[in-house]
């Protein structure tokens, strides 16, 4: 066979071999089941008012999941791992013995050349806690589903072999089923389990907190990295000497074959072949220290075949001898091999030595030459290095290029769980910095009826049916001393005016201070994602009462207004992540507004604002895209004010429903619809009755980091059986807002 030909044939085995089993021994007794407590891991809810950018585009993500049916099932296997350069495919039978029901769940590799397999399922008789599963691994890989009635009879039969489990919560509140290969190992895992819990020691694998340490840990990572760094120098110094080795033992080995006569070099070539083709036949079966041995002895028998150092190195790779892998895979370079996959398992056999800096650079080779098959692996593992390096950027370019050049659905998940937990990991970190926040708008409005204020809700006011211009200007500042994955408390206090052109509008036009304390809490209720945030508040609505500036600019008037109304307040928002494209809040708000003492007679008697409110909301925000872009947002809403004054006594039920997109140039465009239903039943002469629909488009457009713009128009009508309460109106708004985070 020529040497081209052998490597093809070679290369595709590496890259497509399927996989076999061993045969697993019958045992009469299964396994008894290991004790443990199922235990849960609180996972962060994203703060929707600063929710990371996600990724440019995302593809094979799986369904989302049901925490109270999936089943996730987590198993190493290295026998398992075949393919380095994409992840393989398995299957384990799992069975209820509860209901005796059995499945067969397909399970992926986390990454390529891991080793390390995840398989969800959702149950569909029943909830997963109360499942009693059993873990079987068939004698043979599935492959269809002719092969899946084999497995069914290989159950029915006794004939797999159970393996022993852990069973607790995952990160999502899913039952994890975490599987291995002997009691022993089992054992193993859960006494580390138990020992981690009783110290209260954060998960392994919780890359986080690594970029979060304190000065004297990141000295030790420094300190971590100078060993590493010295160790890979005397590494790549003794790689040197075995490659010098190694040639003159290939030229002693030419210079013996040119001695024999020429009958005997052709019968070694042939027992060459044969050697290689029975290495590659023991590759594929995963029987790698026979396939080194056998490649070796290729090698031996016909030393000018410089092609069998490829399979040589590779199987030294897969049998984790990295450092002679380096080494003969250098002396595969000649015209049978093809580069990009030589450079592909140097570039592994570095990453597996912790020796970044060479195993970057040859991944980015690997990337470069567009190899279809190995050049978006290359990427993968460029992302990894990258985020075993801790830079968080440049890990999240490379596993997108997966998503944008790779067409295995398997390496495409793997590379999209990596950009989901960089993009928790950035989220935290930047916000973690940010203590103070200053918010500033400013913005001009075209109202064609203008409505006076005579309550905390300025949807109550009264109609002038006078047209103006008006400014608006808002100003805010927050401080925020606790901001961990689970906590967050801040002090904020903002300030909101309304400056009309027209001087007879001036008890229209309201100034608010609001000083507010939100404290949230993140975590998981009931299995699903979970938000708290409950907020103390105190606001003071000052009104030009006596219209004394009425003919002044509006700084300058904002002495002349007078205490109107003191309010004590109480947000209490629960927001729940129901699935991955369904968030919904349960919200209620309470208020006790009292007349100031500047207020005047316009307050008193039937017309006063004193009252205690509440209001309960239900919002639910459904995302239509997987960059959570578009979305369908509503919200049910009522009302009960209970004020002093019977005339402003009402209770309201509302609605209403919005639809957000992107839309050109980077704009987001948004629609909404809203509809509420008052009643005034205390009112004299005669009960009111108001119903009112509002329309509004708005779109929004970032300028800078910093900078947003908006327009948006509003149309309101408003019916009601009090004449002097119908009205109608348009409202059109651009304003610039602006925030600083330091």
């Amino acid at each position: 066979m020529k040497k081209r030909t052998w490597t093809m044939v070679l290369a595709a085995c590496i890259l497509s071999a399927s996989f076999s089993h061993a045969q697993a021994k019958k045992t009469s007794k299964p396994p008894q089941k290991l004790p443990g407590k199922k235990g849960t891991v609180a996972s962060e809810l994203t703060d929707p008012s600063h929710a990371a950018p996600a990724a440019p585009r995302l593809k094979g993500r799986r369904p989302p999941l049901d925490p109270n049916k999936s089943v996730r099932i987590e198993y190493t296997n290295m026998k398992w791992n075949i393919d380095s350069t994409k992840p393989d495919t398995a299957a384990v039978v799992l069975r209820d013995a509860q209901t005796g029901r059995t499945v067969q769940v397909q399970l992926y590799e986390t990454a390529p050349d891991s080793g390390q397999f995840r398989g969800y399922y959702n149950i569909t008789w029943g909830a997963a806690d109360e499942l009693l599963p059993e873990i079987y691994v068939p004698t043979e890989p599935i492959r269809d589903e002719a092969d899946a009635v084999a497995i069914q009879k290989q159950l029915e039969l006794r004939k797999m072999r159970r393996l022993p489990f852990i069973l607790r919560k995952g990160e999502k509140q899913e039952q994890l089923v975490e599987v291995f290969n002997s009691r022993q190992e089992a054992q193993t895992a859960l006494d580390a389990y138990k020992a981690a819990a009783e110290a209260k020691l954060p998960p392994k694998d919780n890359v986080a907190a690594k970029a979060l340490l304190e000065t004297a840990e990141l000295a030790k990572i420094e300190a971590q990295k100078k060993k590493e760094a010295e160790e890979a120098m005397a590494r790549e110094a003794e790689r040197r000497r075995l490659e010098e080795a190694e040639r003159q033992r290939a030229d002693e080995l030419r210079r013996q074959q040119e001695a024999i006569t020429a009958a005997e070099r052709e019968r070694r070539k042939k027992l060459a072949q044969q050697q290689a083709s029975t290495a590659m036949d023991l590759f594929r079966a995963g029987q790698f220290e026979p396939a080194e041995a056998a490649f070796k002895k290729a090698h031996e028998l016909d030393p000018n075949d410089t092609s069998f150092y490829f399979g040589y190195g590779v199987t030294l790779y897969r049998n984790k001898k990295y450092n002679d892998s380096l080494v003969i895979l250098r002396l595969a370079a000649d015209d049978s091999v093809n580069a990009a996959e030589r450079d592909f398992f140097i570039g592994l056999n570095h990453l597996a030595l912790k020796e970044y800096s060479q195993a970057l650079s040859t991944f980015q080779r690997v990337k470069a030459a567009k190899h279809p098959q190995i050049s978006p692996s290359a990427a993968f593992y460029e992302g990894v290095v990258h985020f075993n390096e801790l830079r968080y950027e440049p890990a999240k370019d490379s596993f997108q290029e997966v998503l944008d050049t790779s067409q295995d659905p398997k390496m495409d998940q793997a590379a999209e769980d990596y950009i989901e937990k960089i993009e928790g990991i950035l989220y935290f970190i930047r916000n973690k910095e940010k203590q103070f926040f200053i918010t500033a708008s400013i913005g001009a409005q075209y109202d064609s009826n203008v409505l006076l204020v005579n309550t905390s809700d300025p949807s109550t006011g009264t109609a002038t049916d006078v047209a103006d211009t008006r400014t608006v200007f808002g100003a805010g500042f927050e401080y925020r001393p606790v901001y961990t994955k689970e906590t967050e408390f801040s002090a904020k206090i903002k300030t909101d005016m309304i400056f009309s052109q027209k001087s007879t509008n001036v008890l229209a036009d309201p100034f608010l201070v609001a000083l507010k304390l939100p404290y949230k809490h993140k975590g998981m209720l009931w299995g699903k994602g979970y938000r708290m945030e409950l907020t103390p508040g105190y606001e003071i609505l000052k009104l030009d009462v006596d219209q004394s500036g009425a003919s002044k600019s509006m700084f300058a008037a904002l002495g002349d207004k007078e205490n109107y109304l003191n309010s004590i307040t109480l947000d209490w928002v629960n927001t729940r992540i129901m699935t991955d494209d369904w968030y919904t809040s349960y919200n209620l708000k309470l208020r006790s507004d009292a007349v100031g003492n500047e207020a005047g007679s316009s307050a008193a008697g039937d017309n006063d604002p004193s009252a205690f409110q509440a209001t309960f909301t239900w919002n639910n925000m459904w995302f239509m895209n997987k960059k959570k872009t578009t979305a369908w947002v509503t919200d049910l809403g009522l009302t009960q004010n209970s004020a002093k004054g019977k005339n402003l006594a009402y209770t309201k039920l509302s609605g209403s429903a919005s639809y957000m997109m992107p839309w050109v140039w980077d704009m987001t465009a948004m629609g909404n619809l809203t509809l509420y239903h008052s009643q005034y039943p205390q009112r004299d002469p005669s009960a009111r009755q108001d119903t009112n629909a509002a329309a509004t488009v708005m779109v929004l457009k970032p300028v800078t980091d910093w900078l947003k713009t908006s327009l948006s128009v509003n149309y309101t009508l408003n019916e009601s059986n009090v004449s002097s309460s119908k009205y109608n109106k348009l409202l059109g708004m651009l304003l610039f807002s602006g925030e600083w985070q330091f």
